[in-house]
C-alpha cells in the first residue's frame, strides 16, 4: 500500500509565520552576525572626551565619516554622539542660569526685563531718558532740513520733521534745494552750495547742526519717523557729550 503524498503547505497558513517570529515577523530577518559585531564594535562612548577641542574633532570624525560611509552603524554612532553634546550643552545653559540667578549683578535682565510688564517699564524710563537728553540737544543745536519742492517724500517729511521741532524745541533751518517753499516753515534759505558741501544728493536730507563748535553731523536721507528722528538724534547726543 502506497503511502499518501504528504500535502502542499498553504503558503499563507498564519502560523508559518509566528512560528518564525525570531526571524523577525514577516520582513525584518534577523541581522547577520558580522553586522552585529560590526555594530558592537563602532558603538559610540556613553563618555564625551574631556576638553571642547577633543569633543569637537570627534563630532567632526564621526560627521565625516557618516557623510563618506551613511552605514546606519555610521550615522547611528554620529546621531548617539551628538544627542550626548546636546545633554552636555543643555546642562551648562542650566548652570549658567543659576548662576546668573545667584549674582544679578552679572544678569542682564536685570536691567532689559523681558516679561511683558517689565518690558514696558523698561521702556517707558528709557523713552523718559531720551526725551531728556534731546530737550538738553535742542538748548545748544539746531537742524538743517534740505527739501526740494518736487519731492514726494518731502511732503510727508516736513510735517513729521515740524511735529518733532516743537516737541523738544529745535530749531529747524529749512534749506530748499531747487527754490520752492515749504508752508510749515516759512521761508526757506536757497540752497547757495552747502549741499554740495554736506554730500547732499537727495532729498529729504537733514543733519544736526552745533553752532558753538561748528560742527555739521549727518542725521540721515530719505523719509525718517519720528521714532527714527528721535532714536538717531539720541545716539548723537551721546557722541555731543562724549565729546565736552
Amino acid at each position: 500500500m502506497k503511502e499518501a503524498p504528504e500535502a502542499e503547505p498553504d503558503p499563507w497558513d498564519e502560523n508559518r509565520f509566528f512560528d518564525k517570529n525570531r526571524e523577525g515577523w514577516f520582513w525584518y530577518l534577523e541581522m547577520k552576525k558580522e553586522e552585529k559585531r560590526v555594530r558592537k564594535r563602532e558603538a559610540p562612548s556613553r563618555q564625551l572626551p574631556p576638553t571642547l577641542n577633543e569633543m569637537r574633532k570627534q563630532a567632526e570624525k564621526l560627521l565625516s565619516r557618516a557623510v563618506e560611509e551613511p552605514t546606519e552603524a555610521h550615522l547611528l554612532a554620529y546621531i548617539q554622539y551628538q544627542r550626548l553634546v546636546m545633554q552636555r550643552a543643555e546642562a551648562f545653559a542650566h548652570t549658567w542660569q543659576r548662576v546668573l540667578w545667584e549674582h544679578p549683578d552679572l544678569d542682564p535682565t536685570v536691567e532689559n526685563p523681558v516679561v511683558t510688564a517689565g518690558l514696558s517699564v523698561a521702556r517707558a524710563e528709557k523713552a523718559k531718558k531720551r526725551d531728556a537728553k534731546l530737550l538738553n540737544l535742542a538748548r545748544s543745536s539746531g537742524i538743517f532740513y534740505f527739501f526740494a519742492g518736487d519731492c514726494p517724500l518731502c511732503e510727508i517729511q516736513s510735517p513729521l520733521l515740524a511735529g518733532f521741532a516743537r516737541s523738544y524745541g529745535f530749531s529747524v533751518v529749512p534749506i530748499s534745494l531747487d527754490g520752492a517753499e515749504d508752508p510749515l516753515f516759512g521761508s526757506a534759505k536757497v540752497d547757495r552750495g552747502a549741499a554740495e558741501r554736506l554730500g547732499v544728493s537727495a532729498a529729504p536730507a537733514i543733519f544736526l547742526v552745533r553752532p558753538q563748535t561748528g560742527e555739521v553731523l549727518r542725521v540721515g536721507t530719505g523719509l525718517l519717523s519720528m521714532e527714527e528722528l528721535g532714536e538717531r538724534l539720541d545716539r548723537l547726543a551721546g557722541h555731543v557729550e562724549e565729546e565736552r
